[in-house]
């Protein structure tokens, strides 16, 4: 009987007790915790008696505008503070734009997605003018409008995470899909580390690779993504 237990927390050398129930939350205080990694222990009492003790590992960072969790708990993202369920169609970035067009026709692609409700956008363009000069201008305008961003790099597997994350820089991007269906055509041993690193060097917004029904089933590249995508 949940009722009859006391739950303890302790984080950083400090401790507090927590209401328990058979599926609890538990608000963990962290305004006087400074960034970095500690380990968090809850330990669970009958009186005297402790019953059971489990440990995590609790991570705090400095802020960051634009930074974006991933709620494990609740499966979703949290962006702006608030859970966040993403419904975002493909918008491609075409060549042969104009630049006396530029603003105008970005400005009614987007005006376009947001009269269908669109508040986020998966956003594809290759790596090389003319195409980042619109995707910037274009990220520039979205977050103006509030519709966030799903960047989908063309930098390539074997790029470094310092060459992909600088091909556009936005506080507005909520998650990078680095590589797409990489299962088809490339050995998993090639593609593992290139996630890992990725993941490792963007600590504040999630890093994915989208697979087709095959890599999923049979863990391609050990699942090394903070999203699971599938077409």
């Amino acid at each position: 009987d949940a009722e009859k237990l006391t739950g303890r927390v302790t984080l950083a050398g400090k401790t507090f007790n927590v209401t328990l129930a058979p599926k609890f939350a538990a608000n963990i205080p962290l305004k006087d915790v400074g960034p970095g990694e500690y380990p968090i222990t809850l330990d669970v009492f009958k009186g005297n008696e402790k019953l059971v003790s489990a440990t995590a590992k609790l991570i705090k960072r400095e802020f960051k505008a634009g930074a974006t969790q991933i709620d494990r708990q609740r499966r979703c993202l949290v962006v702006d503070g608030k859970p966040y369920l993403v419904i975002a169609p493909l918008l491609e970035i075409e060549p042969g734009l104009a630049a006396v067009h530029q603003d105008a026709v970005l400005r009614n692609q987007l005006r376009q997605q947001k009269e269908m409700g669109y508040k986020c956008l998966l956003v594809g363009a290759k790596e090389v003018p003319p195409f980042l000069k619109q995707k910037k201008a274009f990220y520039e305008l979205c977050a103006k409008e509030g519709v966030k961003i799903i960047n989908w790099s063309h930098a390539g597997v074997g790029a470094s995470p310092e060459k992909t994350f600088s091909t556009v820089v936005s506080d507005n991007i909520i998650a990078w899909l680095i590589v797409d269906e990489p299962e088809l055509g490339t050995p998993a041993e090639v593609v593992e580390p290139f996630l890992v690193s990725h993941r490792a060097a963007s600590p504040y917004t999630p890093v994915f690779m989208n697979n087709s029904i095959l890599g999923i089933p049979r863990r391609y590249a050990n699942l090394e993504t903070d999203i699971l995508m599938l077409d």
